[in-house]
């Protein structure tokens, strides 16, 4: 292997965990203030479709 390919993908590695990193961080920071704020957080909730759900049986 060359270094100068092992070093880039190094840096690589190294720059993906910060953004993984710096991602975690922001979502959580999010989430406090929007739980500060009393409000919810994440994907909203689908609203209810008649016969979408069948009950099983049993």
């Amino acid at each position: 292997m060359e270094r100068a390919a092992v070093t880039g993908q190094m840096l690589i590695a190294l720059f993906a965990e910060m953004e993984r990193t710096f991602a975690a961080e922001r979502t959580a920071h999010a989430r406090a203030v929007a739980a500060a704020s009393r409000r919810l957080a994440g994907r909203p909730l689908a609203p209810p479709y008649p016969g979408r759900f069948h009950r099983l049986s049993g």
